[in-house]
């Protein structure tokens, strides 16, 4: 069972983990719920048109609000089965058009695609938002009696904490603020994520810098009539020189490149989103956006993380110190005069250690990964 918090939107990352799952199991001992078709969980299925995807999206909204119709018809006794089964159904409904639109929001293959793809996101998300603060469900949701089986009764109980941290037990006027508050935090994080997708940055390079990189990329990257060679930011152009390109001068120019994607365009977006993150954590009681966003979670609270990163840093310096020591001890029989190992050098001086010390090439296993069957792994999956 996967669970879906009520009280915001999803984090992309994890949008894009569920979007080539099947949806949760649900309930523990509730009826089985509608069966899903292959086409009714991936909306690529539909290619590239930016119509088919909004009627993908809209199909499953529309589900989601017949099954909340469902729930709140409901004149006898409140049930597993006929309370938190349709809860189930709608929430998987919802899940799927915030997943597919996200992902293709991401992967899109043309403009107008990820341009509609981020509205739906919204409108999905508005949706879940719209949910997380609906008074009768919640109250129809909380007259479900204790379930027997513990997975259900977690699953139950974990819902309706959901909700009251969501702020659904808060008045109408407040409520309102915290959907619109949740609504432009949902869109900044879209823009913001926009702003690195759309800002590609290119790295000239001379031939001889790509020196140490595999030939099937030189092969892909030919010097244009004046010896240079352009390098994007995109990871997979990218990644691959900063790990293999012999020269360092490259290889600082590509790290920094990467680092500036999106700035200054979302130093401002930035600020905002943070803002509007701790307004909505006051609005619901919690001191900062920390303590809000842990309040669910295994860790609970700001002060116990603290503590487990603090643990993992002391248990992990002296460890970690003497691979550092080890790791600028081999660079500099190849270049004396080397002082410290710069984040831009980190991943190709690795590369080389493993090499050397342990006669392993990470090329090596590329073989084993051919593009083409993975992709249609993952997809399938």
């Amino acid at each position: 069972m996967v669970e879906r918090s009520p009280r915001g939107h999803y984090l992309p990352f994890l949008a894009a983990m569920l979007a080539c799952a099947a949806p949760p199991a649900g309930a523990a001992g509730a009826a089985p719920g509608r069966p899903a078709a292959a086409t009714d969980l991936h909306a690529w299925e539909a290619g590239d048109d930016p119509g088919a995807l909004e009627a993908w999206v809209h199909q499953h909204l529309r589900r989601a609000d017949a099954d909340i119709g469902r729930l709140l018809a409901v004149k006898s006794a409140r049930t597993v089965g006929n309370t938190l089964r349709p809860y189930d159904d709608a929430a998987n409904e919802l899940m799927l058009s915030v997943a597919q639109s996200s992902v293709l929001y991401g992967v899109g293959t043309t403009r107008e695609l990820r341009d509609k793809a981020q509205a739906l996101t919204q409108t999905a998300n508005a949706a879940y938002t719209a949910l997380s603060l609906n008074q009768a469900v919640y109250q129809a949701l909380a007259a479900v009696p204790s379930p027997a089986d513990a997975a259900t009764r977690h699953y139950l109980e974990h819902t309706l904490l959901e909700y009251r941290l969501a702020g659904v037990d808060k008045d109408d006027a407040t409520r309102a603020k915290i959907k619109a508050l949740q609504d432009k935090i949902t869109a900044l994080g879209l823009a913001f994520e926009r702003a690195v997708h759309d800002d590609v940055r290119t790295t000239v390079a001379d031939q001889g810098q790509l020196d140490g990189l595999p030939p099937d990329y030189l092969a892909t990257h030919r010097a244009d009539a004046e010896g240079h060679v352009r390098i994007t930011t995109d990871p997979p152009d990218g990644w691959p020189a900063q790990r293999f390109s012999n020269s360092a001068e490259l290889r600082g120019k590509l790290y920094l490149a990467a680092q500036e994607v999106g700035y200054p365009a979302n130093s401002e977006t930035l600020r905002a989103l943070l803002a509007r993150r701790e307004e909505l954590a006051r609005l619901l009681g919690y001191p900062t956006w920390a303590d809000f966003a842990m309040a669910d979670q295994m860790i609970g609270s700001p002060a116990k993380l603290a503590e487990y990163l603090g643990g993992i840093d002391a248990a992990s310096r002296e460890p970690g110190a003497r691979e550092d020591a080890a790791l600028l001890a081999f660079a500099r029989q190849r270049e004396p005069a080397m002082q410290k190992i710069s984040a831009a050098d980190a991943r190709y001086w690795q590369e080389q250690y493993r090499r050397a010390r342990f006669s392993f090439d990470s090329q090596s296993v590329r073989p084993y990964f051919p593009y083409a069957q993975v992709e249609r792994g993952v997809i399938a999956t």
